[in-house]
């Protein structure tokens, strides 16, 4: 586990989040320079290409083979991400229907369709159906609206309780010599947002890319 990093920019006054429509790119993997649509519609508000690249550099060779789950898609870029670079599996969760069923056709015109299984819904009611029919290691992507962390706290933390949830019962059920691999999470916040209420918070890797936040376990 790596240690935890707080570093001083964590204290500085959240900048504005603006995104404008255009293409996102898919950074590294199989899919590697491929555009991902992005209409601007704030709804869907993207992870930064570069925050992407920085998460997915920093997970590295971990990400193979696991099921990706993308809670919040908005675009698909980061499930896309995850499957590019060798996830067996990626669900995404997305509320806005049309914003989904765009995920689906993209993941088909890339030629990913069978790796792809997009979940057109809230993700706090799906999520804990979803884990426990799951077996597999995860890595759990946790973008959501920034707002959320303080009109949605409740519902967000239950959310990332789950995933932890998850990884015990598997802990527990999965025998074997080496033991299971150990899942893990990704949250993006803004900076500035208090994300202290992460369970093991002193075992989360913080990294900062203003105007947003990293925060990885497992």
């Amino acid at each position: 586990m790596r240690k935890t990093k707080r570093p001083n920019s964590l204290l500085r006054r959240p900048a504005t989040n603006r995104s404008s429509a255009g293409a996102l790119r898919i950074i590294g993997g199989d899919l590697r320079g491929r555009k991902v649509p992005y209409s601007g519609d704030s709804r869907t508000r993207p992870m930064k290409d570069r925050v992407r690249e920085a998460l997915f550099n920093l997970l590295g060779p971990a990400i193979k083979g696991r099921v990706a789950i993308d809670f919040f898609a908005g675009t698909g870029a980061v499930g896309l991400e995850a499957v590019s670079r060798g996830a067996s599996q990626c669900y995404f969760l997305e509320n806005h229907r049309p914003t989904a069923a765009a995920i689906e056709q993209l993941a088909q015109k890339f030629g990913v369709g069978a790796r792809a299984t997009v979940i057109g819904g809230d993700a706090f009611e799906h999520a804990e159906s979803l884990l426990k029919g799951i077996d597999d290691a995860v890595v759990a992507f946790i973008s959501p609206p920034w707002d959320y962390f303080s009109e949605r706290a409740e519902p967000l933390q239950r959310l990332v309780n789950s995933v932890f949830a998850h990884d015990e019962r598997r802990q527990t059920e999965i025998a074997s010599e080496a033991g299971p691999e150990c899942d893990i999470v990704a949250v993006e916040s803004e900076v500035g947002r208090d994300i202290s209420w992460l369970p093991h918070y002193e075992a989360w890797d913080v990294r900062t890319y203003a105007p947003a936040a990293l925060a990885i376990y497992g």
